[in-house]
């Protein structure tokens, strides 16, 4: 292997993983000026619980999975919170300064976990800084409500840099990290997973058992957690009224569907283009079975051949990449339903994944190949930093974002709704009422949030009569609409909003 000397590395490894971690925020600067939108919105400005500093024992004793609270199964996400309204109130510039920062720390711990499996530093480069600035992630890292994709990522790959390590406090460490990653979020299983794939299958004999010790810990842990979150958590909710449906009526339908959002997926990965808040049925409109199965084999494919044609030791490091890939996706792929059965914020962690195999890739190569390669890539990263930086911009305008997301996705019932809300946020009540109109016609005017929605409209613009029969369509079809105040626990409508809603019933 062509390693740089140790001198070397020990002398440019902290200069290199600071710049990765700068650029990796200096790309997201802008977004300190952003305000808050989609699912922020409910967490940040409506729901009091991250404002009330008692409830951080809560979080912290894990009292919180068994309240109703947003991301009460995930703790770490919920006290990461807590502490940005103590210090920044309700100002959305702290809360974006907090994602910047774990994107720069998840970069410099990606960089340096894949130049430990190397040892060199170009190639880990160019993987980190891929990871970093493709434009998938810009709804993760500007979307502030998406926080737990950040930390889960952060702490496995503390982890797995941890893991590189023979001593019993990295080994503590590791199994530290892989339970705050799964009480950030749920795939913060995959680092176990990667764990359980390095002890298993390329540890030799000698350094496997303690390996698989620290794996069955941290399995260990992570089941404990997991137990917890599903035992404790509430029968019913007022946030979560219902259950998400599964995407199929049995499990041959739904891994057809699954392979058509795996393809969907890594179509995005490769080719970062119309990035939507909310993927519906109509965002596989143009991907029917065959070409989606043969996307997905193809990618199969080239793992596969990558994993026969790099040669040991590099071996260990791409199969290491595939299986972080892989791990990543798992938790996110319907096998349990989910209320969004595919996002650009699940591909978060396995980009770290991809980023490992193009470095490990890239480090295979020699001669002329590899600095033509590594120009190529030094151009793709460029390109993507330049997407990822024009898609962030559309989150700085509530009203442009969601005009542009219901462009995108115009099956989107969450795109209409969202632009009805920020259309009447600007004062517009007569330009909200034809979105949510067309929310309330994709779902056969049986949606009572569009039909209050369209009350609220009527009665800012001088329908109070046309208000009133609105909010009694909507409490005949949820009888929670007779009592607007108790839809601020259900987290649907602001203060103001619920007001107004009691004020057309008492007429």
């Amino acid at each position: 292997m062509n390693r740089e000397s140790a001198s070397s590395q020990i002398g440019t490894l902290p200069f290199w993983t600071a710049l990765v971690a700068l650029a990796a925020i200096a790309l997201y600067l802008p977004s300190l000026g952003y305000g808050l939108i989609y699912d922020s919105l409910p967490q940040v400005l409506i729901d009091p619980f991250i404002h009330e500093p008692r409830h951080l024992w809560d979080v912290l004793t894990l009292r919180v999975m068994a309240m109703d609270v947003l991301d009460f199964n995930r703790p770490v996400n919920l006290a990461s919170l807590i502490l940005d309204s103590l210090l920044w109130g309700k100002n959305p510039a702290g809360y974006h300064l907090t994602n910047l920062l774990l994107h720069g720390a998840a970069a410099a711990l990606l960089f340096r976990w894949i130049q430990s499996l190397l040892g060199s530093i170009a190639p880990a480069l160019v993987g980190a800084l891929l990871f970093a600035a493709h434009p998938l992630q810009v709804e993760t890292v500007v979307e502030v409500g998406y926080r737990e994709d950040l930390l889960a990522t952060v702490f496995v790959l503390a982890g797995l840099l941890a893991a590189r390590r023979p001593s019993w406090g990295a080994r503590a460490a590791t199994v530290a990290c892989m339970t705050l990653a799964v009480a950030s979020k749920e795939s913060g299983v995959a680092g176990v997973a990667v764990l359980a794939v390095d002890a298993l299958f390329l540890t030799d004999r000698a350094g496997r058992k303690t390996k698989l010790g620290v794996v069955a810990a941290a399995a260990v842990a992570n089941a404990a957690f997991l137990a917890a979150r599903f035992g404790l958590e509430l029968q019913h909710s007022a946030i979560f009224t219902s259950k998400p449906p599964p995407i199929a009526s049995h499990s041959g339908e739904m891994a057809l569907i699954q392979c058509r959002i795996f393809a969907a997926e890594f179509r995005r990965v490769l080719w970062p283009t119309d990035l939507c808040v909310d993927y519906t049925g109509y965002s596989l409109r143009d991907l029917p079975l065959p070409p989606a199965l043969a996307i997905v084999l193809l990618v199969v494919a080239v793992q596969a051949a990558g994993a026969w044609r790099i040669a040991p030791p590099r071996r260990r490091a791409f199969l290491l990449g595939v299986a972080l890939f892989w791990a990543g996706l798992a938790p996110v792929s319907n096998v349990m339903p989910m209320y969004r059965p595919m996002a650009d914020r699940f591909l978060y962690l396995p980009l770290a994944g991809v980023a490992v195999m193009v470095a490990t890739g890239l480090d295979s190569l020699r001669g002329e190949s590899r600095r033509l390669t590594s120009a190529l890539a030094a151009v793709a990263v460029a390109l993507l930093a330049l997407t990822a930086r024009k898609q962030a911009a559309l989150w700085s305008d509530d009203l442009a974002f969601w005009k542009e997301m219901a462009q995108r996705n115009p099956t989107s019932q969450t795109c209409w709704l969202g632009l009805g809300f920020a259309q009447l946020e600007h004062g517009q009540p007569e330009e909200a009422e034809p979105p949510f109109t067309r929310a309330s016609d994709l779902n056969n005017h049986r949606d009572p949030k569009a039909l209050a929605s369209l009350a609220l409209c009527a009665d800012l613009v001088g329908q109070p009569a046309r208000a009133e029969w609105l909010l009694g369509q909507a409490v005949a079809l949820d009888a929670r609409y007779a009592q607007p105040e108790a839809l601020l626990a259900s987290l649907d409508f602001d203060a103001p909003q619920v007001l107004r809603l009691g004020a057309i019933l008492k007429r």
